[in-house]
């Protein structure tokens, strides 16, 4: 309490028409110009005061109880804001709070320099982007002469570094200011390393893989900080299926699918390939061969693969091919398809129409086409639909496997709510 009863008594002096009412409210008696700025000149002298006394250091005294706070330490790409302001407010009062208690209290600061935020911000200053030069300059007012030392980034963290401690100690924080540290400090480090290897051995944390956003560019994790407008990585996790190709080259080759529904494998009736695109045959782990997309050969390489690439090939070249479905062990058709992407997935689409009205509407039309027969080299139209209820698709697909006729939207029939198109599945006969 003595901090606060010296600052009543200093506001009786420097401010002697103020009268303190109920509620500790104040009573103007009279207009204070913007001249005389009394608040600053209270805010100033006890800061001066804190620091002339060392206030706020906290050295070893084995005989009084001790009491270690700490905070999340500021990113230092930017000055303080509102947010700063709450978090370290909050662990001040803390502190305070336990020296009132009695206790010795060891309140220091971290920077946060590792990561990637500053790093990117450096490179697009070396780039010249007008964006966050003028941001800089407008937002920050940094002047152009530190403005162009940020081509280095160690530039970026040290200019506010500077900028956040001038803030928090014009905030009045109780840090003992010759525990500031960072986190690129050697001395840090080693004991970042430390609380790792002695939480392996106490058996709590274990090494291991999982899946992480990533920046191919610089070779590292990001989370959302990381990225250009505090945007949160997203990324699919998919179940990797491998059917194995027959006839010409078969054995060693597989062509691995991308699905988020493994338990509709039962339902494949043929593969989806893109024609007009290139892929890649390439070696994985030394063992076995496998058909993807350019992109995807890319994206397994970070994935724990022993990836080389063996030649590269056209989709065209493997359409009407069959390959083997895990499992069921049915040998389905490989069909053409423009509408598959090369940077989805695997660049191969597993086709079970039972569960993908797309697929449906593919087969449909795929039927449609006069040359398939050609460009396939298989008996693709043996697939016919085997429907979950009674529809005239059915009847139809039935009869066109028969006759030889081609199926047109008019035959699709709605039987209730329920949708053929989305009901019926299809079976390979052939």
């Amino acid at each position: 309490m003595l901090d606060l009863l010296i600052f009543d008594q200093q506001i009786h002096k420097e401010i002697p028409n103020f009268q303190i009412q109920e509620g500790n409210n104040f009573n103007r008696d009279r207009e204070m110009s913007s001249d005389e700025n009394i608040w600053n000149s209270i805010e100033k002298k006890w800061l001066d005061y804190w620091d002339k006394n060392h206030t706020n250091r906290s050295d070893p005294q084995p005989n009084i109880k001790k009491f270690f706070i700490t905070v999340a330490y500021p990113y230092p790409n930017s000055p303080q804001h509102i947010g700063h302001g709450r978090t370290y407010t909050i662990a001040d009062v803390h502190a305070r709070y336990k020296r009132l208690k009695g206790y010795n209290v060891l309140f220091p600061m971290g920077f946060h320099y590792t990561g990637t935020p500053i790093l990117g911000m450096s490179k697009r200053v070396q780039a010249g982007d007008t964006e966050i030069i003028e941001n800089f300059k407008t937002i920050y007012k940094v002047d152009k002469k530190d403005i162009d030392s940020f081509v280095d980034p160690l530039k970026i963290a040290k200019y506010f570094h500077n900028e956040i401690r001038l803030g928090m100690k014009e905030m009045g924080y109780s840090i003992d200011w010759r525990r500031e540290f960072t986190t690129i400090d050697p001395v840090y480090k080693k004991l970042i390393s430390w609380q790792f290897e002695t939480l392996k051995k106490l058996g709590v944390i274990e090494q291991g893989s999982h899946p992480v956003g990533w920046c191919p560019n610089d070779s590292n994790p990001v989370s959302q900080h990381d990225t250009l407008g505090d945007v949160e990585p997203a990324f699919t996790e998919y179940t990797l299926i491998k059917l194995r190709l027959e006839g010409v080259e078969s054995g060693n080759l597989f062509l691995p699918v991308a699905t988020l529904r493994p338990e509709t494998l039962f339902g494949v009736t043929n593969l989806w390939i893109n024609p007009n695109e290139k892929y890649l045959i390439v070696s994985i782990d030394g063992k076995e061969n496998w058909l993807v997309s350019k992109e995807a050969t890319n994206k397994l390489t970070h994935l724990n693969y022993d990836v080389n690439i063996v030649k590269e090939v056209s989709g065209a070249e493997y359409a009407g091919l069959t390959v083997t479905v895990p499992i069921t062990k049915k040998s389905v058709p490989i069909l053409p398809a423009s509408f598959v992407t090369s940077d989805e997935g695997s660049g191969v689409v597993m086709s079970v129409p039972a569960h993908a009205p797309y697929d449906l509407q593919a087969l449909i039309d795929i039927k449609k086409t006069d040359s398939i027969e050609n460009i396939t080299r298989s008996n693709f139209k043996d697939i016919i639909p085997i429907s979950i209820i009674e529809s005239k698709l059915q009847s139809q697909e039935e009869q066109n496997t028969v006759t030889g006729n081609k199926t047109t939207n008019s035959n699709i029939a709605r039987a209730g709510i329920v949708d053929p198109d989305i009901s019926d599945s299809f079976r390979c006969t052939h």
